[in-house]
């Protein structure tokens, strides 16, 4: 919120070569600060899970400008619109979510993220915004991406290979000398959203009984099997 340490982590981020993510509420407004203090001093700016129309076409023009700025969605935000559930930033208008949703395909969007945050159903009684969709984001982006007829090689890109690159990870391809991360999908699976099914604890998710397609069956951390659908969690 405070302009002047903005400036300085842009400015560190140019002087120590990092990329400085930040999560901006209100939303727009401060994306257009940033963006204005990005062209004045340089950086590396990316924006975590945009939201609205109004905030895509600030870095739209960014990007114009050849300013080092990327972005990212999350699953809940272009999965749908207008919710009465508190989650930060707010769920949007379905034309925020639709220009989400072209911003994607054209290039624009560049990965997909999460914004993951459990919570007791004591807590999001208490007013706690967020939401617990880490199982099923895979799902909910390849629900989305195959109705708009985004490829499923788009998405990889976007939850693996894109941040990697971004964040300078040597991960997100199946590659020589690349850690063996990898995740095993069902492209053809259909079921519905089951909270109560969840691993996590938290099962503070809105969408129980939407049908999604689409189902992650195994995840694999440096060659080691961490997680498997077929049975309990390894």
């Amino acid at each position: 919120m405070n302009p002047d340490i903005m400036v300085a982590g842009l400015k560190a981020s140019t002087a120590h070569d990092f990329i400085l993510l930040t999560h901006c509420q209100p939303e727009t407004e401060l994306v257009q600060r940033d963006v204005d203090l990005l062209e004045e001093i340089g950086g590396h700016l990316h924006i975590c899970h945009i939201s609205k129309k109004d905030t895509l076409d600030l870095i739209v023009e960014a990007k114009a400008k050849g300013l080092d700025i990327t972005c990212e969605v999350t699953p809940h935000h272009i999965f749908a619109s207008a919710m009465d559930y508190k989650v930060n930033p707010p769920f949007r208008t379905y034309p925020d979510r639709r220009a989400l949703i072209e911003g994607i395909k054209a290039g624009i969007i560049d990965m997909c993220g999460t914004d993951h945050a459990p919570h007791s159903e004591a807590d999001k009684q208490k007013g706690a915004p967020g939401i617990n969709n880490f199982e099923m984001a895979f799902a909910m982006y390849y629900t989305v991406f195959e109705q708009n007829g985004i490829s499923l090689e788009k998405l990889s890109e976007m939850l693996s290979d894109a941040p990697a690159k971004r964040l300078g990870i040597k991960a997100g391809l199946i590659k020589e000398r690349y850690p063996a991360d990898l995740v095993l999908v069902d492209p053809n699976w259909e079921g519905k959203i089951n909270p109560k099914e969840f691993v996590s604890k938290s099962k503070n998710n809105p969408f129980g009984g939407e049908t999604l397609k689409g189902k992650v069956m195994m995840t694999m951390v440096k060659g080691e099997i961490k997680y498997d659908n077929n049975g309990p969690a390894l």
